[in-house]
């Protein structure tokens, strides 16, 4: 079962807001009022475990948006990995514009690393000097 937070708090979706049989939520037509932080928490009805997603922040603007501005879809997520295997971090944007990726303290990219047609960097073969 899916629920929904604003604010850390659980909420009824207002009526501009459409939830999906797989969870999603929708917001149509959104206003100031609906800006916030949101999380999506599921909970097993067989045991009672709940596990809640990290938190999402929506920000409402007056000023129209360019159409070529871009705007993160899927953003990297952390990745705990053992010596030796493959991983791949994700972004996408709505333009579908190319990512560039760079690793913290100016440090190059992997040597076992590449950028897949879907923008995802993929490094291949872990080293625990990868991590950071």
């Amino acid at each position: 079962f899916i629920f929904w937070k604003k604010g850390g708090s659980f909420f009824q979706p207002p009526d501009n807001a459409a939830v999906s049989m797989h969870g999603s939520l929708y917001l149509l037509g959104v206003t100031k009022k609906d800006e916030g932080y949101y999380e999506c928490s599921a909970i097993n009805i067989v045991t009672g475990t709940l596990r809640s997603s990290r938190k999402a922040h929506l920000f409402v603007t007056d000023e129209e948006l360019s159409p070529i501005t871009p705007m993160f879809i899927v953003t990297p997520q952390d990745i705990t990995a053992q010596v030796g295997e493959d991983i791949e971090f994700e972004c996408i944007t709505n333009t579908g514009s190319d990512v560039q990726w760079e690793r913290i303290g100016d440090m190059s990219l992997p040597i076992s690393s590449s950028i897949l047609n879907n923008g995802a960097l993929k490094i291949t073969k872990i080293e625990e000097y990868f991590g950071g």
